[in-house]
């Protein structure tokens, strides 16, 4: 579990606090001129006494999880973190005792129009005409707007703090986040930066393939951003501006009475051109003066972003690629076992993976790592991952002397285990990204939970659809994905091993008529899907037989990708996460998330 000892000292004991904003870095007591940005600037707001329980706080509907109604407006904290937890500051979690304990799955679809953005929006109130809550004591924090963008179908602002967008697409394992907030990543063409992170580099952009030789110090899951970097020019701007921006007003911003600024909101923009759809926790700002209609929304967490990584393939060399049973003394060269053939074990028999039913090898690569990669950008799921292993005595001598030579001792490839004096990494801590459900169990869970909230409602009833094309799985039917005619004989997506995929598509209806859908498919190995609930919008009808089916074909034709985007444009989409806390069950969220969708029916018809 991970604790932030800085919030222990402010904080009241067995006191719940949210999250609200990560508002900048401080300036003052640098104590490495070489690294002087390690220190973040957090805001916390105290949870008022009437929702002093986390039962309470859970009761809040998403849709206002952010609104200060809840607030004690005289509590709030601001509280100096190293920036090395960057990563576990996600806005609108909940907190006791110093630890993060709660954090709703209920997600909106914001889908980003880059076209005519704001690259950088200064935080000014006059200038975008409304009022930002939550940002006491934060004059200067930053902002991506981008107008013509859309939520729910309707054609809107959006706007999304700088530290956020940091924190989503750039925050990596605690060595390599200290290092992007200190410009190890501002120019790769200077040796001595580069050398933080990483001996050798390369990228082909015939087949997007790169190949990465990492430092010691930093893990895995970190060439997936150097990568990034690497093979994508607005992403290597957005990372270097970082640094650059904390510089340039280190050196020129002042006060109004002439001092030197403490603080100060790093700038950057999004890693990519093009629009995308991302699906977030946010709030509606109030109405601009003299109008009625909410027309700017505010996004607070971002957690899965549509936008395609820019390379196919990576190959990635780091502390765990020579494979030898013992010790390499540094004065002396290193001196490995016999390898063994890969495709032998002890006995001369195939030492192949033994792997599960549509399950995919890892590539040594730690599962942990991969598999909190791949639930935080989901088109990991595309990219050929492999984990380069060095067998040849003469190779791992040049590689050792490589890094003699660096004048360095955090090279990749020296013996012995160097991630142990890292500080806790966010794919280890439960609360944020927690086990998730066994692909194979999913379904059943879905629906066990909507039985449940059968239980609890009795005057819900559902409907399994496509009407007449499911099977006879209890308690409600399962959908089978049908091959699109036109697929090529490469096309799998719709194959879970030797069957097809399977999907619960549920049609919700209660006694007023009103009908919510639900819609769970199938994943493989690592990669699930969000549990997507939606309504009928504008043109939203949805007609249970033919209409269900021909959106099922879609969503197959398009191998499950673009839904909440493109095949549900015409609907108003809820997406939820499946994983969670122990204190909330999929079962209470889910019934809570049904019930906040039919009050939002209720108040459009009144």
């Amino acid at each position: 579990m991970f604790t932030l000892n800085a919030l222990i000292e402010k904080a009241q004991p067995d006191t719940f606090y949210r999250l609200d904003i990560v508002r900048s870095v401080s300036f003052e007591n640098a104590h490495d001129s070489s690294m002087p940005f390690k220190t973040l600037i957090v805001n916390f707001s105290r949870y008022s006494d009437e929702y002093q329980s986390l039962e309470k706080i859970k009761s809040i509907p998403a849709k206002d999880i952010f609104k200060s109604k809840q607030i004690d407006k005289t509590a709030n904290l601001s509280i100096k973190v190293d920036v090395t937890n960057l990563i576990f500051l996600k806005p609108g979690t909940v907190w006791r005792n110093s630890s993060p304990v709660w954090e709703s799955s209920e997600l909106t679809n914001v889908s980003i129009n880059q076209a005519e953005a704001d690259v950088i929006s200064f935080y000014n109130e006059e200038k975008l005409g409304t009022k930002i809550p939550f940002i006491y004591q934060g004059y200067g924090v930053q902002f991506l707007k981008f107008p013509n963008s859309k939520v729910n179908g309707k054609i809107i602002t959006v706007l999304i703090p700088t530290t956020e967008v940091i924190r989503y697409y750039f925050s990596g394992s605690t060595y390599f986040t200290k290092e992007l907030f200190n410009g190890a990543l501002s120019d790769f063409k200077n040796s001595q930066q580069a050398n933080r992170l990483f001996f050798k580099y390369e990228f082909d952009e015939t087949d997007k393939s790169a190949y990465i030789w990492l430092k010691r110090n930093c893990y895995d899951s970190d060439a997936f951003m150097i990568a990034r970097a690497l093979t994508d020019k607005a992403a290597m701007g957005a990372m270097s501006y970082i640094y650059a921006s904390l510089v340039n007003a280190k050196k020129k911003f002042k006060t109004k009475d002439g001092r030197m600024i403490s603080e100060f909101c790093p700038r950057t923009y999004l890693p990519f051109s093009g629009d995308t759809s991302l699906e977030v926790f946010g709030q509606w700002l109030p109405p601009r003066d003299g109008e009625e209609e909410f027309t700017t929304y505010m996004v607070r967490t971002i957690e899965d972003c549509d936008h395609p990584l820019p390379f196919k393939k990576i190959k990635i060399e780091s502390v765990d690629s020579f494979k030898s049973s013992g010790t390499v003394d540094e004065d002396s060269d290193p001196k490995p076992s016999k390898p063994k053939r890969k495709d032998e074990g002890d006995d001369g028999k195939s030492n192949a993976p033994n792997l599960k039913e549509g399950e995919r090898p890892t590539n040594n690569i730690a599962p942990e790592e991969l598999k909190f990669m791949m639930q935080r950008f989901s088109h990991l799921k595309d990219v050929e991952v492999e984990k380069v292993e060095k067998v040849s005595e003469k190779e791992k001598q040049r590689h050792y002397q490589q890094e003699k030579d660096s004048d360095s001792d955090e090279g990749s490839t020296l013996p012995g285990d160097h991630k142990k004096d890292n500080d806790l990494q966010a794919w280890n801590n439960r609360i944020m990204d927690s086990e998730p459900i066994p692909i194979s169990e999913r379904l059943v869970t879905v629906s066990n939970a909507v039985v449940a909230a059968l239980e609890k409602e009795s005057g819900w009833f559902v409907e399994a659809l496509p009407v007449n094309r499911v099977d006879s799985t209890l308690p409600f039917g399962l959908y089978s994905f049908e091959r699109p005619t036109e697929k090529s004989g490469r096309y799998e997506w719709d194959m879970v091993g030797d069957r097809s995929r399977r999907a619960l598509f549920l049609a919700i209806s209660n006694q007023s008529g009103q009908t919510i859908y639900l819609l769970e498919i199938e994943g493989k190995g690592e990669v699930s899907y969000s549990l997507f609930l939606f309504r009928g919008g504008q043109h939203g009808y949805l007609d249970h037989s033919d209409g269900a089916r021909s959106l099922m074909f879609e969503i197959a034709n398009s191998s499950g990708s673009k839904i909440k985007d493109e095949i549900l444009e015409d609907f108003v989409v809820t997406s939820m996460k499946h994983t969670g806390s122990d204190n909330d069950s999929f079962e209470e969220r889910l019934h809570r998330a049904i019930c906040g969708i039919f009050e939002d029916i209720n108040e459009l018809r009144d």
